[in-house]
Formats: structure tokens, sequence, C-alpha cells
């Protein structure tokens, strides 16, 4: 819905660097869609959550978590909406606030594209408002805040550090970005706005140096880069400009990602090379061989971080491909606490084929099974995240369900999310069962070996 809205591998990074279970409070500054603020309930429910924005939206929805509904009242461009809405819930208005926000995009109605889309939400303005509910209802039901500031980022982030509170932030990259986004709902809505200086990207070194002078625990994102001080983590995907995190200056131990690359000897398979009886084996590997493979075979706009669990898929001794899961907040949030995130199912050669076989691999319990004994938890699905130039991926097509799609940054392509039971088999001859419909892979001898490499 927003532009600016931290990106889902983006914050399952922040979580994972930031030692968020063994803190108390947090200050989020410029919460948006409350993305960050639920992921870090769902990463560590004791922890309380004090939110901040300054949009009517973001408003909105605070007021509902914590019970003080925001009085506004539609005008101009936007007076039909009471009409329609006369007489719905706080949810309701909040949702006709969503709505308005989609029509924003062809407010200046200049070309007939414009029109017409404007001219579409009017006229089923009613219709998309019922649409959003369940949307709003599903956020509010993650949304534990603890409190809400409506007022300047930097004042809240203030406020945390009188109280020893941590910081997240996600100020605008540009400025007046946030006000151009908002700027019809604003010219069309009246309500007590909070106030707020216009915020300047440029200063936020300065703003952070100052939090570091202070003593102040932070996480900030940003889009730049300074060359005094190096970031903690950096997400970047396809053209998508590429987010920065700093913290603290004094903070030395951060969990980081493991990012070293062991390098082994192998032969990669190839397709004419599979026959009846061939032997797949699946052994269990840690992070830094699976990051040399990824060095290897992904694309090089592509930035990877490890996972919890990592195999290598071999046929007859020869390197099929590589399988990595995780877990964390945002797919248990988005998914429920049954589900399983493969990071990565590369396969070493571009047959589509060979493709397939690994995401059928990757489906089997038994390989998730190592993941549920260390957790003491039972895992039912699994999702995954694919990037394509084309509306679909043929990877997938018979092997998991497309749960959404949208594109991506750059207009170029999709981002396509996946997923599907597990093998209900713990078995991992179960991978026969899913193979027997690949007429090339019947007759395979499937079994595993989870060793370490």
């Amino acid at each position: 819905m927003f532009l600016g809205v931290v990106p889902k591998e983006c914050l399952q990074q922040i979580i994972k660097v930031m030692d968020v279970e063994a803190w108390t409070d947090v200050h989020v500054c410029c919460s948006g869609t409350f993305r960050m603020d639920r992921a870090l309930v769902q990463a560590n429910p004791a922890l309380r959550v004090h939110s901040n924005d300054v949009s009517l939206f973001s408003c909105c929805m605070a007021g509902l978590a914590i019970g003080k509904p925001v009085t506004f009242k539609f005008k101009g461009e936007l007076a039909f909406v009471e009409k329609l809405i006369k007489g719905g819930d706080a949810i309701t208005r909040a949702g006709a606030v969503m709505v308005a926000f989609e029509m924003a995009r062809y407010s200046r109605r200049n070309n007939e594209f414009n029109r017409r889309h404007f001219d579409y939400y009017q006229n089923r303005f009613v219709e998309y408002v019922d649409k959003v509910r369940p949307k709003i209802e599903a956020t509010l039901a993650q949304m534990h805040l603890t409190s809400f500031f409506g007022g300047d980022w930097r004042d809240h982030a203030k406020a945390a550090i009188e109280m020893g509170s941590n910081i997240i932030a996600f100020p605008p990259f540009s400025k007046g970005g946030y006000e151009a986004q908002f700027r019809f709902i604003d010219e069309n809505v009246k309500w007590n706005a909070p106030p707020y200086d216009l915020y300047d990207p440029g200063d936020l070194h300065e703003i952070t140096q100052a939090l570091d002078d202070v003593g102040g625990k932070f996480c900030i994102l940003t889009d730049q880069v300074w060359e005094d001080r190096e970031p903690v983590l950096k997400y970047s995907a396809g053209l998508r400009l590429p987010h920065y995190c700093y913290a603290e200056a004094n903070r030395s131990s951060l969990v980081r990602k493991e990012s070293r690359a062991a390098p082994f000897k192998y032969q990669p398979v190839e397709l004419a090379e599979l026959r009846p009886k061939t032997e797949i084996v699946v052994v269990q590997a840690d992070s830094a061989t699976l990051n040399f493979i990824k060095d290897v075979y992904l694309a090089k706009g592509i930035k990877h971080v490890s996972g919890a669990l990592n195999y290598l898929v071999f046929a007859d001794g020869k390197l099929v491909g590589s399988i990595i899961y995780d877990e964390g907040p945002v797919t248990r949030m988005a998914y429920g606490p049954r589900t399983i995130n493969v990071l990565s199912d590369l396969s070493v050669t571009t047959d589509g084929k060979i493709s397939k076989l690994v995401a059928m691999i990757a489906k089997s319990r038994s390989l998730v099974h190592a993941m549920e004994l260390k957790l003491v938890k039972r895992y039912d699905r699994l999702v995954t995240t694919a990037f394509t130039r084309n509306p679909s991926s043929m990877k997938y097509r018979g092997v998991l369900k497309k749960l959404s799609r949208r594109e991506n940054d750059a207009g170029n392509g999709y981002v396509i999310q996946y997923g599907g039971d597990l093998d209900t088999r713990h078995a991992l001859a179960a991978i026969g069962a899913l193979c027997a419909c690949q007429t090339w892979l019947s007759g395979m001898a499937i079994r595993s070996r989870l060793t370490r490499r």
C-alpha cells in the first residue's frame, strides 16, 4: 500500500542482527503500516512497543489498537465518502482512508487513464472498503502497542533516550516524499493532524551521531552510505534501493548472518545423466558450504543470507543443487506458526526439470524434521519467494500453489509467493511419490544421508 514499507527480507535480517529478544522497550519511529512493530512483538511477545507516525491511516490504526479512535471527516473531492460510510464503525472509516489512498494515485485526472481509474474507485468505493476490512482486522490482531505518539519521529527518538528504550527508525529516503505521498488525503480530509517539522534526509548522519553522543541504543534504516560509519547490515534486491542499517558505535558483538564461503570440489549434474535407478542423496551441510554454492549460481544482483538448516542434493554423486530453510517472525506473522520458509532451492543447471526436482525434494518432511527436533515444534507448511520476469514460475507449477503476486519495484518482473503442505511422511523415500507424475524421474531410487560435510 505505502511507499517506503520495510521489505520483509530486510526486516528478518534486522531481527536477527539486533538482540530483540533481550529488549524490554522499543520506540519505533515512522511505523507506517506497523510491519516492523508487529514483527518485533512476534519475535519478543513481552516487548513493550511504542509506535509513531503522522499519517492519517497510521494514526487511525494506532487509535484502534490502543482504544482511542481518531476523529476525522472527508471533504472536498472525497466528500462523497461520508455519505457512503455513514453509520460505519471506526474500522470502516479506517478502511475508507485506505481506499482513498489508493484513489490518490489517479487524483490528478490529467489523462483518460487516470480519470477512468478514479471513477472506477469512486463507483465501487463501498465494495473496496468491505474488501480491506478483513486485512485491517488481521493487522489489528497483531498490533500489541503499549503506546503511540503522533508527531515528529525525532521527538519520539528523544523520548526513547530519556527512558532508556531502544530505537528503530525508518525515516523517509527523500525530502518531501512523505508529504507528496499523502497530499491528496491531507487536502481532502479534515482532522487534527499531528504537527512536525519537515525532515531532510541530509540531516540523518548528524542525527545518528547525536544519538551516539548521548548513548542511545538504535537501529536506523536508510539508503545512505557514510564513510565514517559501517552499517551492521545491508539489504538489496534487484534494482531496489539498497537498505543500510546503522547501530550505535559501541555495538561490537552484533549477531550477524554467516557470510563466510567454504569452497569444495564437486561435479555438476547434467540432465542426460539421470537414469532409472539414479540415486538421489541429500546431505546436511553448514552455512559456509552453502554460501559457496550460492556465490557461484545465484544471480549476481541477488543478496543472500544464511538460513537455519542447509542441504546439498546429489544424484549419483554429482551435485544437483541446494536447499536452505529458515523461519522467523515475519513468516509466522504472515502464514502461521507452523510454516517454514525455503530461503533458497537452487539448482546447478538452468534446465527446468532439475529445478523442479530440487523444489519437490524441499517438500519432504524428513529434511524439515531436523529443525523440528531442534526447536521442539512441528511444521505443516512451507512458503518460498520467486523473483521472475514471468507472471508465474514453471519451477513450482504442480509442486506448490501460488499465494500472491506483485510487480517488483523496477516494474520489469514479479515477486511471487508460493506455498504448500509438507509431505506427511517422514521418510525421504516419499519423494518418489512426488516424482511419480514425472515420467523422466520414474524408477529413481531415493534415500537420504543426513550427515554433515
